[in-house]
C-alpha cells in the first residue's frame, strides 16, 4: 500500500510540473508546427482525393418504411435527392483543386476502417453506380455541416480556490474558439476536422435557391485550396 501511495504521489506531482504556462517560444513552435501540418495536407490533398458524404436519410426512411408510411418516404427521397444532386453539381461545377468521390453517410464506418470494396459511391444524379471505385489511401473527407470547436487552449495561471470541488487550484485557460457554423468542413481520413492555416471550412447559409446555397461556397472552396496550394509552392 505504501508503495502505491508513493507511486500516486509522485504521479501527481510529475503532472504537476508538466503542466507548464505558455510560453513565447512555445507557442511560437505550436504555430510553426500547425503550418507544417497544413502544408502536408494541403500537399495530399491536391495529389490525392475528396470524399464527400451526402446525407440520404437512410434511416429515417427505414422508420416511415416499418410503419407503411410510404408518402412520408417518398417526401424524404425527393428532398433528399434533391439536396445531394445539387451539392454534386456544385462539385462537377466550380471544383477543380482534386478528384472528387461521392458516398453516402450510412458507409462511414466502413470508409473510417478503410473497406472501400463494400462502400456504395454515387454518380452525378446522385444513385449508387457500382461501376464507380476507389481504392487509394490518399483522401480526405468532406462534407457540409458545421464547424466544430477548435479545442486547443493554452495553461493561463491557477488562482486557488475552495468553492469549487473539481478545481481547487482555480485553473484558467486561454484558447480554443467555439464556433457552430454552418460550413462545408474538410476533414482527415480519421473524420478529425482540420485546423488553421489550411483553408479547412467555408461558411454557407441556407438562404436562397439550392443552386446557389452549395454552388458558391464550393467555388470559394476551390478558390482558397487554389490559392493556398499556390503559396506554399
Amino acid at each position: 500500500m505504501r508503495y502505491i501511495t508513493s507511486f500516486i504521489l509522485l504521479f501527481i506531482t510529475a503532472i504537476t510540473f508538466a503542466q507548464e504556462r505558455a510560453t513565447v517560444p512555445g507557442l511560437i513552435d505550436h504555430r510553426h508546427q500547425r503550418e507544417a501540418a497544413a502544408e502536408q495536407n494541403i500537399i495530399a490533398l491536391k495529389e490525392g482525393v475528396l470524399l464527400v458524404r451526402l446525407d440520404f436519410q437512410k434511416r429515417k426512411v427505414a422508420y416511415f418504411e416499418k410503419y407503411n408510411n410510404t408518402k412520408e418516404v417518398a417526401k424524404i427521397k425527393e428532398k433528399q435527392l434533391k439536396v445531394n444532386t445539387q451539392i454534386i453539381d456544385a462539385f462537377n461545377t466550380y471544383f477543380k483543386f482534386c478528384d472528387v468521390y461521392f458516398f453516402a453517410m450510412d458507409d462511414s464506418r466502413k470508409v473510417l476502417e478503410g473497406k472501400f470494396d463494400e462502400v456504395s459511391f454515387y454518380n452525378k444524379d446522385g444513385v449508387e453506380d457500382p461501376s464507380i471505385k476507389y481504392a487509394g489511401d490518399n483522401y480526405f473527407i468532406g462534407e457540409f455541416g458545421y464547424i466544430e470547436q477548435d479545442t486547443t487552449s493554452y495553461y493561463k495561471g491557477s488562482t486557488p480556490s475552495t468553492n469549487n470541488d473539481k478545481d481547487p487550484e482555480g485553473k484558467t485557460y486561454y484558447g480554443g474558439s467555439k464556433n457552430n457554423k454552418s460550413a462545408f468542413v474538410i476533414r482527415d481520413r480519421k473524420f478529425i476536422q482540420l485546423r488553421d492555416p489550411f483553408p479547412y471550412y467555408v461558411g454557407y447559409k441556407y438562404f436562397g435557391t439550392l443552386k446557389s446555397r452549395y454552388r458558391s461556397p464550393i467555388r470559394k472552396l476551390n478558390e482558397k485550396l487554389t490559392n493556398y496550394s499556390g503559396k506554399i509552392q
